[in-house]
């Protein structure tokens, strides 16, 4: 272990002399903007934690339910039982609440 410390001190992290810069690698121009932040989360949701919201194995597609005929309260209802964040007992103690249940 201690010859590994050793040969990590001796590395230098830029050999060509240019000063190092930060880098947002979820744009092409390496800057990062509030859009391209808004967009690397949305990606990085959609893949690690599939919701109901786009078409899944039970067939949801949110889509369906936005029509402008719906009651806004509905719309929410049922946003919220695509993203499973309805107050349910299970959810609660999710969150850490002490509910026993009857």
């Amino acid at each position: 272990m201690p010859e590994l410390v050793s040969h990590i001190l001796t590395l230098r992290p830029n050999k060509l002399g240019v000063s190092d810069s930060h880098v947002w690698s979820f744009h092409n121009s390496g800057e990062y903007s509030a859009k391209s932040g808004y967009l690397a989360l949305q990606s990085a949701k959609t893949q690690s934690t599939p919701t109901l919201l786009e078409n899944d194995a039970d067939g949801w597609n949110w889509n369906k339910y936005r029509s402008p005929k719906l009651l806004p309260k509905l719309k929410m209802f049922l946003w919220k039982i695509g993203q499973n964040t309805l107050p349910t007992v299970e959810n609660l103690q999710k969150r850490g609440m002490q509910i026993t249940t009857m």
